[in-house]
């Protein structure tokens, strides 16, 4: 049909509430598909960047080894990043979202994980020099110094990257919830309706 008025042959274009069109639910489920899939891309960004963030500040530290909460760190970063961007890639598939589901969920588990764990060190009070945060504010101040040839100390962007990781944390468990808990509306939507 050409627009400007001109109508299909045989018709006077008042059959347009005859026409064909999507239902409703088909198109809430693929809206929530779109936001699970963008939910669990944006968790599997945010795992990378931590991942890469934390290895250049180890790298960085000139020489300093590597600390346990370090490599837990880099290890649970990158296996998050890896279960979301597998669900993401499954969000697609048309008869039920069980892969999505199992991801977002291993996710969620990795992401309580690093946060209980960091959690607890910050309430036992251990040794904030082995933290996350701690180890990037080292990376930065060693780049800076090296850069500019100013001599800072790490505890001037220990605040920043305090605040930094504790929304990295909370993204870990918020995200894949969200996915998740998408996921199981979609498929309990298309179950309900298939009665």
């Amino acid at each position: 049909m050409a627009s400007k008025g001109a109508h299909a042959r045989g018709t006077d274009g008042s059959d347009h509430a005859h026409r064909h069109r999507v239902v409703d639910r088909y198109r809430r489920s693929a809206r929530d598909r779109r936001r699970a899939r963008a939910l669990l891309v944006i968790d599997g960004t945010i795992a990378i960047a931590m991942a890469s963030l934390t290895a250049l500040a180890v790298a960085w530290r000139d020489g300093r080894g590597t600390d346990a909460r370090a490599m837990d760190a880099m290890v649970t970063c990158a296996m998050i990043a890896v279960l979301a961007f597998h669900g993401a890639t499954r969000t697609g598939d048309k008869r039920d979202l069980k892969a999505t589901r199992r991801s977002a969920l291993a996710a969620l588990a990795c992401g309580t994980w690093r946060s209980g764990r960091e959690l607890w060190a910050r309430f036992v009070g251990a040794n904030e020099r082995n933290a996350v945060s701690w180890t990037w504010s080292e990376g930065a101040s060693v780049l800076v110094e090296k850069a500019l040839g100013v001599s800072v100390k790490p505890g001037m962007f220990y605040p920043a990257f305090v605040n930094a990781e504790v929304l990295c944390e909370l993204a870990f468990v918020v995200l894949p919830l969200g996915a998740h808990l998408m996921c199981v509306g979609i498929d309990h939507q298309s179950k309900k309706k298939e009665r």
